[in-house]
């Protein structure tokens, strides 16, 4: 007997949720599944929830809402042994259809039924999962009004789109990457996980969520006229082929824009600034990707990855894997800092505080580790054992001189102000 955890959201969609409930308990196999059933109550607890269950070693969790419903579920199962399986009841079901997972709850549940396992990618944005659709421009302004209404539903989402379309003005962008770097007006940028928006509206026909790659889809400004032959190419596929598109594929992309303003992660609406990053990071370990702790820490705890504890005698140092590799953008620095608690606590830091994770390396992370207290300390797999920061750097042009210009200060050094 295999364990399943149903994550409802209660707001999304327009389907009545204890109707689920009753079909859930009339059409799971219970000689497969032994079902428990939770509502979510707040933005965020889906993942809090679906890191409980994979915590407990259940087999599947499934979402049960739309495709944000999903974003935060699958956020908490990642590099996790626990499926995630979809019931989508939501506006748009984009990633859902692209799985060829039915919106209809009965065949939903069927599925759940009669699965295997898959594995799929996902992207980061701004360290920020999405496993459907990302993007800014016309298609973020609609996820941001759409959110802020009070309606749900495809009809609504509709409309949304028929009050601003008309009034919406294009932005100006560029795209930086590997063999890319375009710079354009455009209506909308979308990056693709999923082939599609939702609603069967394929905005990147030719996506796939195995390639490892995403496809970058943008729309330059078009005449008003053009709108009608738009809507139909973007419902029979044939998006990619239309005057108006240009479709891009690459692992790894930077956004700039001239202003700061609304993005969407999967059809839910976020702020991000000017300049937004993805950033591909492998996860070898047995244990969750590096998170921050709070809403402004600039740091997020990584984890060492142990086969059993390790042991630091007093003044020993020693190398600690964390089973995690990373892909920077280039331009930026991965830097790698003690933690306050096990330094105060324990006498532990880093040695080469701040290590430095290049851009180019790919590598497995390690930290060197000592320990300055007089007493043994034991290090277990899993601990939380240093800080990494994502800094921007520079690269500046060395000029050789004779001379340098006169300071007040002049080759003052260590002690030069005083003690007092």
């Amino acid at each position: 007997m295999k364990n399943i955890a149903f994550i409802i959201n209660p707001v999304s969609g327009t389907q009545n949720k204890h109707r689920i409930l009753k079909l859930i308990e009339k059409t799971l196999n219970r000689e497969q599944w032994t079902p428990d059933i939770v509502f979510t109550e707040y933005k965020g607890h889906g993942t809090e929830l679906a890191i409980q269950y994979a915590k407990m070693d259940f087999d599947a969790v499934v979402a049960v809402g739309g495709d944000g419903t999903v974003n935060e579920v699958a956020t908490g199962l990642r590099h996790t042994d626990t499926a995630l399986g979809i019931i989508p009841v939501g506006s748009g079901n984009g990633f859902a259809r692209h799985l060829g997972i039915s919106t209809r709850v009965p065949r939903a549940i069927e599925t759940l039924n009669n699965s295997e396992p898959i594995t799929v990618d996902y992207g980061m944005v701004d360290n920020q999962p999405f496993f459907c659709t990302c993007g800014t421009g016309f298609d973020a302004c609609i996820s941001e009004h759409f959110g802020q209404g009070g309606k749900r539903g495809f009809f609504s989402y509709l409309q949304q789109i028929i009050k601003d379309v008309f009034t919406y003005q294009p932005g100006h962008y560029q795209l930086r990457g590997e063999g890319i770097d375009l710079q354009t007006d455009a209506f909308f940028i979308t990056f693709a996980n999923a082939n599609q928006w939702g609603n069967d509206a394929f905005i990147a026909p030719k996506a796939s969520v195995q390639d490892g790659q995403m496809d970058i889809a943008v729309m330059s400004p078009f005449p008003m006229l053009a709108a009608p032959g738009l809507a139909l190419q973007l419902f029979t596929k044939t998006i990619d082929n239309g005057l108006f598109m240009n479709t891009i594929k690459a692992r790894e992309v930077t956004l700039l824009r001239t202003d700061d303003g609304p993005f969407h992660c999967d059809g839910d609406p976020v702020q991000m600034g000017k300049e937004i990053h993805t950033i591909r990071i492998i996860n070898q370990s047995r244990h969750e990707l590096p998170r921050y702790q709070s809403e402004q820490a600039a740091g997020m705890d990584l984890r060492c990855n142990l086969d059993a504890p390790v042991t630091l005698h007093p003044l020993e140092r020693k190398l600690f894997p964390t089973g995690l590799f990373i892909e920077l953008p280039a331009g930026y620095e991965a830097q790698i800092r003690p933690r306050s608690g096990l330094a105060l606590k324990k006498g532990i830091t880093v040695l080469n505080t701040p290590g430095t994770i290049d851009a180019d390396y790919r590598g497995e992370i390690g930290v060197i580790l000592i320990n300055l207290s007089a007493e043994d300390v034991t290090i277990d797999d899993g601990e939380r054992i240093c800080q990494m920061v994502i800094a921007r750097h520079e690269q500046p042009l060395l000029v050789e001189v004779e001379t340098l210009s006169d300071t007040e200060r002049g080759a003052g050094g260590f002690g030069h102000s005083g003690l007092k």
